[in-house]
């Protein structure tokens, strides 16, 4: 882990322990094994390679959130690819990822009208739901078409003004630049470090 984080550190313009705490942070949220992780420094990298943001932007706000992810069901890949994209933006990591956080949270702690629009979804359990829909950002792009469908403005099921944010931004003008990073983060064999 130091090895794979110092490596991180130099390459992803932050310093030893913010590497370390990022990565041990992404082991222990997303129940990865401590073998695996030149496999998250390389993720890490990733996302440093893809948006506009460092090792150090990215450990800011990634503990606040990743517990809340990873019981979500999105991946570690899914979490950093968002991350990344939205920061393409300009807006910092830890903004990008508190907005993930919200619009996770639109979806577990329904308001009435996004209630509404899962339960015609048949979607009880979030967590499923989002593992069973291949990830976040198409459950979103699920829940946003059934609302249109409903004739529900999607900001009001929302409520949560960074998730809804997100929404428009991943599934709007970033959804080709997510799904270039998010196809980059699913392919382990091209790694960025080592």
């Amino acid at each position: 882990v130091l090895k794979d984080s110092a490596i991180l550190a130099v390459a992803g313009l932050g310093t030893t322990k913010e590497a370390v705490n990022i990565t041990t942070s992404a082991l222990n949220a997303f129940s990865i094994s401590g073998s695996k992780a030149s496999d998250v420094t390389n993720l890490l990298m990733k996302a440093v390679k893809y948006g506009k943001t460092t090792v150090s932007g990215l450990s800011e706000g990634f503990g606040a959130n990743a517990a809340l992810i990873k019981n979500s069901n999105v991946s570690l890949e899914e979490y950093l690819a968002t991350t990344a994209t939205l920061t393409t933006t300009g807006m910092t990591a830890a903004r990008a990822q508190t907005q993930v956080s919200s619009a996770v949270t639109a979806l577990i702690k329904p308001s009435k009208n996004m209630q509404l629009v899962l339960d015609k979804l048949g979607a009880k359990n979030i967590p499923l739901f989002i593992k069973r829909n291949g990830g976040l950002v198409k459950t979103l792009q699920l829940v946003r078409d059934k609302a249109d469908e409903m004739g529900i403005m999607t900001s009001k099921a929302f409520g949560r003004k960074e998730g809804f944010s997100a929404l428009l931004s991943l599934l709007g003008p970033l959804r080709n630049k997510f799904i270039e990073v998010m196809n980059d983060m699913q392919n382990h064999s091209n790694n960025v470090i080592g």
